[in-house]
């Protein structure tokens, strides 16, 4: 086998990290449909998916945790498998700031620039229905959601810039989690690929 992707597949239809699409259902359904949006796509009959939650941790009070679900998708032999994996390795987390001298200790912490970060006002964001869950209001112009952004000098304009449209002065700056600028979640994806895969090459009896 060997992997496709779509060039143009949008799966911010599917949920984004920073809010503007609410994910709708859960994780497992999720992961799913995303790997047969990709087959629709390329009119495949197999299909491969990932999907990840954060979220702070039962157990651990100041501890977040990585949920990553990864999907095979299988329409000749009528099957839908999907393997998880729950760890404390990732560098989720949010800062307020300013100005970007503000959270200096905060992008050491993060692993900035090799992971990436997303800024937007800080008047324009709103705690989920859980309480705990930050996400962007979902009337955000799209000028006022900077994502990606692994560059110092960018990240300074960008932090400036939001802090000046924010209400409070202030820019909410929080790690990108979509895998292709998070090389720990990337890590995290790899070992759970490697599961599905000993999952999958056990013959059902």
């Amino acid at each position: 086998m060997s992997i496709f992707v779509p060039p143009d597949l949008d799966t911010d239809l599917l949920g984004t990290f920073s809010g503007e699409v609410e994910r709708d259902g859960v994780p497992s359904d999720v992961v799913v449909r995303k790997a047969r949006f990709g087959m629709a796509e390329t009119n495949m009959r197999l299909g491969v998916a990932s999907e990840g939650s954060f979220r702070p941790h039962a157990e651990l009070s100041f501890g977040v945790g990585c949920h990553e679900l990864m999907a095979f998708v299988d329409d000749d032999a009528g099957i839908a498998i999907v393997e998880d994996l729950f760890t404390l390795d990732t560098n989720f987390a949010n800062a307020k700031a300013t100005d970007v001298d503000d959270i200096a200790l905060f992008l050491d912490h993060v692993g900035f620039p090799s992971h990436g970060l997303i800024a937007v006002p800080n008047d324009r964001i709103k705690v989920g229905h859980d309480g705990r869950i930050r996400l962007v209001l979902e009337d955000v112009p799209d000028q006022q959601v900077c994502k990606g952004i692994n560059d110092a000098a960018e990240l300074a304009r960008v932090v400036r810039c939001c802090a000046s449209l924010s209400a409070d002065g202030l820019a909410h700056v929080e790690t990108d989690m979509r895998a292709h600028f998070n090389p720990t979640r990337m890590r995290t994806n790899g070992l759970l690929a490697e599961q599905l895969g000993r999952r999958l090459a056990i013959p059902c009896p």
